[in-house]
């Protein structure tokens, strides 16, 4: 069912008040020499769990949460010229619980961005597309799930699994998730604190640092970088360790039990003892692949 969304200026809006305080953290300064805007907003009634669906060609977007069973949609279109505002429209539908806002141009290519801030119950899984997206989701105990083209991506307090991706450049944050990550970045760093199970992390041209506050037998922690690595792991940890950097050095902070291999006493040994582990942390059990290309690898000890 398509929904047709009330304009409503600025200036309007802000006179406004709800029961509950609609506030973001403003991310427009992003698109700032987009000096016209237009603002348009929907409530968006729920049943049950639903999966949110947002596509957006240009433009930040933030998903926070609330106590209420709907959706409270604040889209602000932005365009360089008041003429190109009417040109940028967003589609709404609804559909067997699952809400679908997408972004649409009349013409393209348009100097313009649309800027989404919703406010959802913390239940929602969220999906997130978009062409250039600074993008930020806090606080959701669902999946998140974001393919963006470029733009940096911060994720907060998410308690259902996590797969992101930036297809080309954009940095990836992550503090305190509940469960499994999957994040990629072509270009770009990748930050992720507090972990509490497994980890698949990938930058083709970026460095990665990752903290877990614990880690679960039988999970998993891969992480691939073309620059530096640096992983902080719980003291009494128990895992399988594979380390490889290809031209730079390994350093562990935990006592590592190294598996026996044979091998003459080289420089070329020596060389590749620098370079790579196969071993384990306490008795083994979750498992742990590192490799980076040109940087050092570092396994420190978390700090009490």
């Amino acid at each position: 069912m398509k929904q047709n969304l009330s304009i409503i200026t600025l200036l309007a809006l802000l006179s406004v008040s709800y029961a509950h305080a609609f506030s973001f953290k403003s991310l427009y300064s992003y698109f700032s020499a987009e000096k016209h805007a237009a603002v348009e907003q929907q409530e968006i009634p729920l049943s049950g769990q639903a999966n949110l669906i947002i596509e957006n060609i240009r433009g930040p977007i933030h998903i926070q949460t609330w106590q209420q069973q709907k959706i409270l949609l604040k889209a602000t279109k932005r365009a360089s010229k008041q003429e190109m505002l009417p040109q940028m429209s967003i589609d709404l539908k609804s559909n067997n619980n699952a809400i679908i806002i997408k972004t649409v141009y009349d013409q393209d290519p348009i100097k313009g961005s649309i800027e989404y801030d919703l406010l959802v119950p913390d239940t929602i899984n969220a999906t997130v597309k978009a062409q250039s997206s600074p993008i930020k989701v806090e606080h959701i105990a669902g999946m998140v799930t974001i393919q963006n083209e470029e733009g940096d991506i911060e994720l907060n307090a998410i308690q259902g699994p996590i797969t992101v991706e930036v297809m080309n450049k954009g940095s990836i944050v992550i503090d305190q998730p509940g469960n499994t990550i999957k994040a990629i970045t072509h270009y770009g760093t990748i930050d992720i604190h507090d972990a509490k199970k497994s980890i698949f992390a990938s930058t083709d041209n970026g460095k990665i640092k990752t903290s877990c506050k614990t880690v679960p037998h039988g999970s998993v922690i891969k992480l691939d970088a073309s620059k530096p690595i640096t992983l902080q792991l719980p003291s009494g940890i128990d895992a399988d360790l594979q380390a490889e950097s290809d031209q730079g050095s390994i350093l562990c902070e935990h006592y590592v039990t190294i598996k026996p291999f044979i091998t003459q006493l080289n420089a070329q040994a020596w060389n590749q003892f620098k370079r790579t582990i196969n071993g384990s942390l306490g008795n083994g059990g979750a498992q742990i692949c590192l490799h980076s290309v040109a940087g050092t690898i570092k396994i420190t000890q978390e700090t009490t």
